[in-house]
């Protein structure tokens, strides 16, 4: 559905003639490319989302609903909470990495990453 609301927006079109502070995000910081510096953030984030989710009782509870959601309920886990927080920072993350792709590409375009929503793991 949002596929097909870009395309009506856009006419089926890129979305050129981005501003050049949006632009910016793809260029250097002080003679490093902001793309290394997305890597480096990047693995500060990994490393603390497996530290959260190693050490903490939220991580816990994530793993709890994602692994088995009626063990999860038996142990009195708010899973509607849980899925809560965890689509927020999926939602999150992916936004941030549509802005650096629009960035990078100088572009708007309607149906990049096309295929990629269903691209994740198998069900259990």
């Amino acid at each position: 559905m949002a596929s097909g609301l870009a395309f009506v927006f856009s006419d089926g079109q890129p979305i050129s003639g981005l501003s050049d502070q949006f632009l910016a995000l793809s260029g250097t910081v002080h003679g490093v490319s902001i793309p290394m510096i997305v890597m480096i953030v990047m693995v500060v984030v990994v490393a603390v989302s497996w530290v959260v989710l190693a050490r903490t009782r939220f991580g816990m509870h994530v793993y709890a609903v994602c692994g088995n959601a009626h063990v999860a309920r038996v142990a009195d886990v708010d899973q509607r909470s849980i899925r809560f927080m965890v689509y927020i920072d999926a939602g999150a993350l992916a936004g941030l990495a549509g802005v650096m792709l629009a960035a990078r590409a100088a572009a708007g375009i309607a149906n990049t990453g096309a295929g990629y929503e269903l691209n994740g793991p198998p069900p259990p």
